[in-house]
Order: C-alpha cells, then structure tokens, then sequence
C-alpha cells in the first residue's frame, strides 16, 4: 500500500493536511526544502514499505526545531 498512487497531488495534499494538524495544534508550518527532497522521500518510504514512522517523525520534528530556532533570531 501507498500514500502516492498517483504522480502529482496526493504530496501536497498529504502536505497540506499535515500543516493543517501541526497549526491546530499550535506548531509552525513545514516546508520541506529542496536540498531536504531525499530525506524526504527516503523516510516517507520507510514509513511506507517497512511501517517505521519513526524516520519520518523525526525528520518532520527536526524541521519544526531549526523553524523555532529562526523564530528566536
């Protein structure tokens, strides 16, 4: 099973609706940058194929604690 059956769309809306979460919940909104792109993909594929969400968990928090530290400049 996937999340990404099709080529374009289901990225940015699984995007969008994981900002969504993280904004209601009183986080910063992600943006996953280019030079991010293969970590990215790498741990939305072991979370996919091997069911550890733990890479993805932790990439998306080390994004969120670099966009507080840029909060605090």
């Amino acid at each position: 099973m996937t999340i990404h059956p099709y080529l374009d769309g289901n990225g940015r809306a699984g995007r969008l609706l994981m900002n969504y979460l993280l904004l209601s919940a009183g986080y910063p909104w992600v943006t996953i940058k280019n030079e991010q792109r293969g970590e990215y993909f790498e741990a939305l594929a072991q979370a996919q194929l091997d069911e550890g969400i733990q890479p993805f968990g932790e990439f998306i928090l080390a994004i969120l604690k670099e966009a507080s530290r840029d909060n605090e400049k």
